[in-house]
């Protein structure tokens, strides 16, 4: 699971409760391992897929603390702008198991 946007990788420093909601459009399963990369590729922790649901306002709403945003309109232009410009179908959250620190 690649994370691109500078904003999540900051986030993903000190992630609130070692949760982290991600919009995506790849079927990730509930309970999937996840390994966690940035952009170029380096490993920065790994996961768990800890449930998902489709995007709409409700769960953006309510996973925004999660998201690394301060607001979801801040969130979806970001999701908008690393997808071509459409939203992603479903939003996950998912458990950071371990962090890899540099």
């Amino acid at each position: 699971m690649r994370f691109c946007s500078r904003r999540v990788l900051e986030y993903l420093r000190n992630p609130k409760d070692s949760l982290v909601a991600t919009m995506r459009n790849y079927g990730y399963k509930l309970n999937q391992r996840v390994v966690l990369k940035d952009c170029d590729g380096k490993v920065i922790g790994y996961g768990i897929v800890f449930d998902y649901a489709p995007s709409s306002d409700y769960i953006l709403k309510r996973w925004l603390p999660y998201s690394g945003f301060n607001t979801v309109e801040e969130w979806i232009e970001e999701a908008k702008r690393l997808h071509g410009g459409k939203i992603p179908d479903t939003v996950y959250l998912v458990y950071i198991t371990r962090k890899v620190t540099e």
